[in-house]
């Protein structure tokens, strides 16, 4: 799960779509090209000159667009869910100009934090290349020599390990399996919670969820929908995301007469201070005002904690890479010490 929030965040494994250096040159430009007058048409025709490597992919925009498909849906076979949605809801009830920009911003942070992941890695992966020549030296040079001066003790106590190994591999994929079939069980909003209450990346996954949320809740509160209207409004997306499933449960605990605030608290992804907005009963214009000015506070941190994490890459991968070389000084020292006890036995 780690990996793939990882691999979510950094980079899109799906070819089809467009890498987040795509996507970052296009919303910083293309809100760029927003304020300054262009129509949306204008705009790609622009890009489609000075970025001639997607010329084809611009005039497909282009094509769509002149055929009547709004702009959010021209893009979404290039761009993930998330995105789509973000857009989509700015477009029908916000500022698309302002969400384009905000898009571009944490794109380029992405970009700049997988070359400083990509830094941090160079010199740690180049021990552990060498470190495995190391070891299938041993293995082929040094180890059939260590096994002549041993005897059956050594045997013995080689295959009593090797043994130990198999049992702790097997019970780590049988809590493995079945911690995966629960987890795939889940519904999608629980799912998230599990997310976010792991360690390590939990609190940065957790951020993003607050900062997505707050600034997709701007937009619809700025526009003066009710809750049941935004209920309504989600409830018309993918059956699959997470908007759907947050529209579907808000909806159906107001037609059940129960407070939208405790789902705010079952849900961790959500981020509490909803309900104290809410509360406050300020109008919705202002409502939306603070949602936008909320979502920039978490934004901040998000970067804050993604910078956090990226640190943590080193010191994680030199402790593997220690534990690697004690364990190859173990292998080596192990064997020539219950030969030495032999001989002076």
């Amino acid at each position: 799960m780690t990996a793939k929030f990882l691999t979510k965040y950094f980079c899109n494994t799906n070819t089809d779509k467009w890498s987040v250096k795509d996507q970052n040159y296009f919303f910083s430009n293309l809100s760029d090209l927003l304020r300054m007058g262009f129509s949306i048409k204008n705009c790609l025709e622009f890009l489609q000159v000075v970025h001639p490597s997607d010329s084809k992919r611009y005039q497909e925009f282009v094509r769509k667009l002149s055929g009547g498909e709004s702009f959010p849906k021209t893009l979404r076979p290039v761009i993930s869910e998330d995105t789509y949605y973000q857009i989509l809801i700015a477009d029908q009830h916000g500022d698309l100009v302002d969400a384009l920009g905000n898009l571009g911003n944490l794109n380029s942070m992405k970009t700049k934090q997988r070359k400083q992941i990509l830094a941090l890695l160079e010199y740690p992966m180049f021990l552990v290349g060498f470190l495995i020549v190391m070891m299938v030296g041993m293995k082929i040079f040094i180890a059939p020599e260590l096994a002549s001066m041993g005897g059956t003790d050594n045997s013995l106590t080689q295959k009593l390990f090797n043994f130990a190994l198999v049992v702790m591999m097997v019970l780590f994929s049988i809590v493995g399996f079945i911690g995966f079939q629960k987890y795939h069980n889940y519904s999608l909003i629980n799912r998230i919670n599990v997310i976010c209450r792991l360690p390590i990346i939990g609190k940065t996954y957790q951020t993003y969820c607050h900062y997505y949320f707050a600034f997709n809740l701007a937009y619809l509160i700025e526009s003066g929908m009710t809750l049941g209207e935004i209920c309504e409004l989600l409830m018309e997306y993918n059956r699959n995301s997470i908007m759907f499933q947050i529209g579907k449960e808000l909806k159906r605990r107001i037609w059940s007469g129960s407070n939208p605030n405790k789902f705010i608290k079952q849900n961790i992804f959500l981020p509490r201070e909803l309900e104290l907005f809410f509360q406050k009963g300020n109008e919705p214009k202002k409502l939306g005002q603070e949602l936008r000015a909320f979502s920039n506070m978490k934004y901040q941190e998000l970067v804050r904690r993604m910078e956090s994490l990226i640190m943590l890459i080193q010191p994680i991968l030199f402790g593997i890479v220690g534990i690697i070389i004690v364990g190859m000084y173990l292998s080596i020292l192990l064997p020539m010490y219950g030969s030495m006890k032999e001989v002076t036995g």
